[in-house]
């Protein structure tokens, strides 16, 4: 059975009324969402928004014991990854690092790319949830693995982006039309969603 927490949809302006009328459960604080649950999943902004998740009071640690199971899908580094699993394993739980690549679209469509490391089988538990959300799943061993992979991916995608940028920086100043350089960059052998998503109507003027 789902559960959520009212308090941290509402920061957002979400209401859970809808999900409750669906069959979800109500829980006042991650410690409690994590007791009513056997697989908990969370994710959040960033990895001070994660700790404060786990670690803070009434946070996911505190609901943890024997037999539970922890799965966080945020973009977090390495350290504050591997000091989650640890403080989730000292409990008895099992716990999986699954970041995603893709950003609204992809969450509300269901292809999302997942990259999972951890517990093996509670892997093997969530691959079909995992299967409802994204369009494929990875799973890549350790604990850590998956965070720098999304860091690897994150760099290759930057580095993307920056060079676009500066290529329709470039195209500004000598008089082109940066609507035009998207257009023949979209059929060119440079061609690629992540250009065509965050071209058009982001960088171009």
């Amino acid at each position: 059975m789902p559960c959520i927490i009212p308090k941290l949809l509402r920061t957002r302006g979400m209401q859970c009324r809808e999900f409750v009328k669906d069959g979800a459960l109500k829980g006042n604080s991650p410690a409690e969402v994590v007791q009513q649950c056997d697989i908990t999943l969370s994710s959040v902004a960033d990895p001070t928004a994660l700790k404060d998740l786990v670690f803070g009071n009434c946070g996911v640690l505190q609901g943890i014991s024997q037999g539970k199971a922890y799965v966080d899908l945020s973009t977090v580094d390495v350290e504050t990854i591997s000091d989650v699993h640890e403080a989730v394993t000292a409990r008895g739980g099992r716990f999986l690092e699954a970041p995603v690549i893709g950003s609204k679209q992809p969450s509300s469509n269901g292809s999302l790319i997942i990259l999972a490391a951890g517990d093996k089988t509670l892997y093997d538990d969530c691959y079909s949830c995992f299967e409802a959300m994204g369009k494929k799943t990875f799973y890549l061993g350790e604990i850590g693995s998956a965070a720098r992979m999304k860091l690897v991916l994150n760099l290759f995608m930057g580095t993307v982006l920056a060079g676009l940028a500066e290529s329709l920086a470039l195209a500004e100043k000598v008089g082109l039309d940066q609507e035009e350089v998207l257009q023949i960059l979209d059929i060119s052998p440079a061609a690629c969603p992540l250009v065509k998503f965050k071209g058009h109507g982001q960088y171009a003027k």
